[in-house]
């Protein structure tokens, strides 16, 4: 009188005594975050932080193929355990919330000491004021949340502000005409190797303004082959 059901996972409760393993498994059974995966074992995130009643924003593979190709320092970054840790803390939130409670919040600090704005219930902004899409949210994993996001967060106390810069503008349809010409002409690595250290205020043309000044020159090509 019993009836069998075959399903292509196994059920994890909610009380289990291995949330780190509950997460990970999550992870891994999700076509779009098994890059996080391989960055929380590379980390070894949880010898960082307790597992337990967190949330977690999750880039998505997408995201961190975007991220990884913004970076000239790529492989620094990805190589240094340390390094690497400092983005991954910066997207744990040492508490269990989900979007409508996060928006409520006026800025949830992060285990990092930084601090991030959920905007609509669909949009995370962090302290460069990068906002990142969530691409599905209020994910119950054990006794945390998950939230997929469609970009990675970035922390100030980035040690790469050129890809801080580059990754900005080449996040934006509109900015994307003028990191090519950054890339094109190595201004921003003369400016960076003199005064890294310093803030600075950049000017960037939309590509619309490129268009104009082009179209404006009776000899564009001078531009374009400098």
């Amino acid at each position: 009188g019993s009836v069998l059901n075959v399903i292509d996972r196994v059920l994890v409760p909610s009380t289990t005594q291995f949330p780190e393993e509950c997460l990970m498994y999550t992870l891994g059974s999700r076509g779009d975050t098994s890059t996080m995966l391989d960055i929380v074992k590379t980390t070894n995130l949880f010898e960082l932080v307790k597992p337990q009643n967190h949330t977690y924003f999750i880039p998505s593979n997408s995201a961190w193929q975007q991220f990884r190709g913004s970076l000239r320092n790529a492989p620094e970054l990805f190589d240094n355990q340390d390094l690497l840790s400092e983005y991954i803390l910066y997207h744990v939130l040492e508490q269990a919330v989900g979007l409508a409670d996060l928006e409520k919040s006026v800025s949830p600090t992060m285990h990092l000491g930084e601090t991030i704005q959920v905007q609509n219930g669909d949009r995370v902004v962090d302290n460069n004021h990068y906002e990142a899409a969530v691409l599905q949210g209020d994910i119950k994993v054990c006794s945390s949340v998950i939230h997929v996001i469609d970009r990675v967060l970035m922390p100030t106390t980035s040690l790469f502000p050129y890809e801080c810069l580059t990754f900005a503008l080449g996040s934006r349809k509109d900015t994307s005409t003028f990191l090519k010409v950054v890339r094109a002409s190595n201004i921003l690595q003369a400016v960076m190797r003199i005064t890294s250290m310093l803030p600075h205020t950049y000017l960037v043309p939309n590509g619309q303004a490129f268009i104009n000044l082009l179209s404006s020159m009776e000899d564009p090509s001078i531009l374009m082959g400098q």
